[in-house]
């Protein structure tokens, strides 16, 4: 992404090199420093959250259940007093998303009430932190990866529903800027702005994804499975 701005335009999306290197170890969230492409907004959050994960899972699973409320009140807290970027380092407000999946994955492999109150307290935090249309997606979201788990969803089992769930982080990654490259730069030569231009730039994205995954992506997580089986 970085070597296409750099060749093409695009107004108000270049980062410089040294933006780009803090880029590479996806360090530059938690420095203020500017992404190279705007949809990786949310390493940040990632990283913080398997960070506080690792931490966490070194606990037995009740004091983990405690520490899952704390954290939640804690953030909660510090998002009360402005502290954002504080608590940010913790995961900040998609803290309560994570701990929803966390709910759901132990529901459904080891029933229990405490994950149903997680789940109800998560679920009651994520409304509180973001907006209330988050109740909906809530209502559509958890009962499809209930499914999902359980193996009753087979429709996503579809040719066409597998093959864009394989290129979708891929395909997330690259979407935003190398689309925008295409739109802007198609529409400065034409003189004008045509909706055309949106679905040529999804063929491209769909395309250079594929190649991603299946040239990189998945030989790479083959090497990395080989390395561990071999231990």
């Amino acid at each position: 992404i970085f070597i296409i701005l750099c060749f093409f335009q695009l107004p108000g999306r270049e980062v410089t090199f040294n933006d780009f290197i803090v880029n590479i170890i996806m360090l530059n969230g938690f420095f203020g420093i500017p992404y190279v492409d705007g949809a990786h907004w949310y390493l940040k959050t990632l990283i913080s959250i398997i960070i506080v994960d690792y931490f966490l899972s070194k606990l037995n699973v009740n004091v983990r259940f405690i520490c899952y409320f704390v954290l939640l009140f804690i953030i909660a807290f510090l998002k009360y007093i402005n502290c954002d970027s504080i608590a940010g380092l913790f995961g900040g407000s998609y803290i309560s998303i994570y701990l929803i999946g966390v709910s759901l994955y132990n529901l459904c492999t080891f029933f229990s009430k405490k994950w149903i109150i997680l789940l109800f307290v998560s679920s009651s935090f994520c409304i509180f932190f973001f907006e209330n249309i988050y109740l909906l997606y809530l209502m559509i979201i958890v009962p499809l990866f209930v499914l999902i788990i359980k193996n009753k969803a087979k429709i996503f089992e579809f040719k066409l529903f597998t093959f864009f769930g394989n290129i979708s982080y891929p395909l997330y990654l690259i979407h935003q800027n190398i689309a925008y490259v295409i739109i802007y730069h198609l529409s400065r030569q034409n003189g004008n702005y045509n909706i055309m231009y949106c679905f040529f730039a999804l063929f491209v994205v769909i395309v250079i994804s594929s190649m991603l995954y299946y040239f990189y992506e998945k030989p790479i997580q083959k090497l990395i499975s080989n390395i561990f089986n071999s231990k």
